[in-house]
């Protein structure tokens, strides 16, 4: 999603950008492959390394990079080609599983970072994990909040109606999410739960629901910014229960949309929500906390609001206009260049 984001605003910009997606679709002829596993997933990989032959027509090569399989498939083949094509290379690490990744396979790594022009992250905390795990310096890139998108709406009382915008996958802590809902339904039995995002527990997730007996939650699938602007207005609370994180947008979006959050403090999320200040934490894993949490916000319509007017000034630095001066420094565009181009 903030690959996209950034396509979007360096268009606005004048620029050509060409987007190359690590899941490329199969061309008409392959569609037959798509039905089996293995096979599926070999064949999609060199329809990636193919599509890298486009870098030729680039003068920045971009690559989004996360941990443990994907960086050694899909980050490694764009940096390589990138690199191979005389092209400035910026990484942008966004793997919140980064300290166990690199405790395990650092040494493998360490070398092909260095042939990055630029190494960037998207919070302090992945610049600490990188300063002490790989004893790199890199810059912070902060992720790009949708301001023209999502808007804030100001709530005199916060009903139970909670959302979750992460991926349907274990990180992200949804059976959490259910043990703690189910706590807080039998209490306020009118509570809501809305789910956006698909992933590989989807099926297991819809039949937790069902073992659990909870009603009022949907399962939203995919959704375009716009969609997710729509379900952040109609809902009054974000929750998160992530177990490993980095630093998620999902929370800069409800803040932008005035809902106060409730979140685990895993990995970096601690660096952009304050406990009592624009949210509150809990420990991963711990839903009889987190249903307080989310009770106690139902409950105290004056913290609500304090912390979501806090969140609000604090997903005011993550603008375009804020951040499209470090993103030019970084594709080595000065005031001049980036006039011309």
């Amino acid at each position: 999603m903030q690959a996209r984001k950034l396509e979007n605003k360096l268009r606005g910009e004048g620029l050509a950008v060409l987007f190359i997606p690590t899941n490329p679709d199969f061309p008409g002829f392959l569609d037959w492959c798509t039905r089996i596993p293995g096979l599926r997933t070999f064949v999609r990989f060199w329809i990636y390394l193919a599509r890298l032959w486009a870098l030729r027509r680039a003068d920045v090569v971009h690559v989004f990079a996360a941990s443990h399989l994907y960086f050694f498939i899909s980050v490694l083949p764009a940096l390589l080609m990138g690199k191979a094509l005389g092209k400035r290379a910026v990484l942008n690490y966004r793997g919140g599983e980064a300290e166990v990744f690199f405790e395990r396979w650092g040494r493998f790594v360490r070398p092909f970072l260095g042939l990055a022009d630029a190494v960037v992250v998207p919070s302090e905390f992945l610049q600490d994990v990188f300063r002490r795990k790989m004893a790199l310096e890199t810059a912070v890139l902060p992720n790009i909040a949708d301001v023209d998108v999502f808007s804030y709406r100001e709530r005199q009382t916060f009903q139970p109606i909670f959302v979750v915008t992460r991926q349907l996958e274990p990180i992200y802590g949804h059976e959490t999410i259910f043990e703690a809902f189910a706590r807080v339904q039998s209490i306020f039995p009118e509570a809501r739960l809305r789910i956006a995002g698909a992933g590989s527990l989807h099926r297991q997730l819809t039949d937790r629901v069902e073992e659990l007996g909870l009603t009022g939650v949907e399962f939203l699938g995919t959704l375009s910014h716009q969609q997710l602007a729509e379900v952040y207005n109609a809902c009054d609370i974000m929750v998160n229960a992530s177990t490993a994180d980095n630093f998620p947008g999902a929370l800069i979006e409800a803040f932008l949309c005035g809902l106060p959050v409730v979140s685990t403090n895993a990995g970096g999320i601690p660096f952009m929500v304050k406990d009592q200040v624009n949210g509150l934490l809990v420990e991963p894993g711990d839903a009889a906390a987190l249903a307080e949490a989310m009770m106690r916000l139902v409950r105290d319509t004056q913290l609500g609001r304090r912390l979501a007017e806090d969140g609000r000034r604090y997903a005011q630095a993550y603008r375009w206009v804020e951040i499209r001066k470090k993103v030019m420094h970084f594709y080595g565009m000065d005031c001049k260049k980036e006039e011309a181009h």
